[in-house]
C-alpha cells in the first residue's frame, strides 16, 4: 500500500476515535444505587410537570439539591398545607403523600374537673362513690387523626388505681369532650388522689410524642 495511503487510513482512524471520545464526554449520563439517582449532568434537567394523580392536585417543585434529588421544597396547593413529601413511587415521582410536621399538632386540654355522679364539680369522695373526670380537647392545627387520649388515676402511694384509653379523630377548630367514671372501691386507700389526662399522637413505645397533659387533684375520706 503506498505511504500516503497509510497515513491517510491513520488519521481517519485517528479523527473517529477523537469525534467517538467527544460523544461519550458531551452525552448526559445518570447513575445511582439503593434507588437514589446521581445526575452528572443538569443543564436539560431543570423543568419538570408533575403528572396528576388523585386526590392531589398538579403541584410544582423546586428541586433543591440535584445530585440524589433527596430533599425538596413542596409549592403549598389547596387543599393541602406546607408539608414534608414522603415518596411513594421513586420511578416518577408521580405519587405522594403529605406528612405533618409535629409543630403542626395543636391538640390541647382545655378543661379539666372532677365531678360527682349528678355532674356536680366536688373533690370530696368517700369510698364506694363514682368520680366523673370531666375533660374538654381542642384542636387548633391540623387534622388529626388518631390521636390517643388516656385517663390514669394515682393513688395515695402514686400508685397506677384505674387506667383508660381511647383513640379520637380530630378536625381543624374542633372539640370534643368526654366524660370518664370510676367507682372507688370499698377498699381504697383514704388520702389524695390525682385523676390525669393526656393527650399522644401514639403510643411512647411505638414513637407516640406526648401534646398535652393536666391533672386535677381530689380526695377520699
Amino acid at each position: 500500500m503506498p505511504k500516503n495511503i497509510q497515513d491517510l487510513v491513520r488519521l481517519l482512524t485517528l479523527y473517529l476515535v477523537v469525534t467517538l471520545l467527544l460523544l461519550l464526554s458531551l452525552s448526559p449520563s445518570a447513575h445511582g444505587n439503593s434507588g437514589n439517582a446521581e445526575v452528572s449532568r443538569t443543564r436539560n434537567l431543570q423543568a419538570f410537570e408533575m403528572t396528576p394523580q388523585p386526590p392531589h392536585p398538579p403541584g410544582d417543585v423546586n428541586v433543591s439539591r440535584l445530585r440524589n434529588l433527596q430533599v425538596f421544597e413542596m409549592t403549598p396547593q389547596e387543599p393541602h398545607p406546607p408539608g414534608d413529601a414522603n415518596v411513594t413511587r421513586l420511578r416518577n415521582l408521580q405519587v405522594f403523600e403529605m406528612a405533618y410536621q409535629i409543630h403542626e399538632i395543636i391538640t390541647n386540654i382545655t378543661y379539666l374537673a372532677t365531678t360527682d355522679q349528678n355532674g356536680n364539680r366536688t373533690a370530696n369522695f368517700v369510698k364506694e362513690d363514682i368520680v366523673q373526670i370531666n375533660f374538654t380537647i381542642r384542636n387548633t392545627g391540623v387534622p388529626f387523626g388518631d390521636a390517643l387520649i388516656s385517663t390514669a388515676i394515682l393513688g395515695p402511694l402514686n400508685e397506677i388505681a384505674f387506667f383508660s384509653y381511647t383513640w379520637e379523630d380530630f378536625s381543624i377548630g374542633t372539640q370534643e369532650t368526654f366524660v370518664v367514671g370510676y367507682r372507688i372501691p370499698q377498699d381504697a386507700l383514704i388520702g389524695a388522689y390525682t385523676a390525669k389526662v393526656m393527650v399522644f399522637t401514639d403510643w411512647p413505645s411505638e414513637g407516640g410524642i406526648g401534646l398535652d397533659v393536666k391533672i386535677a387533684a381530689f380526695a377520699v375520706s
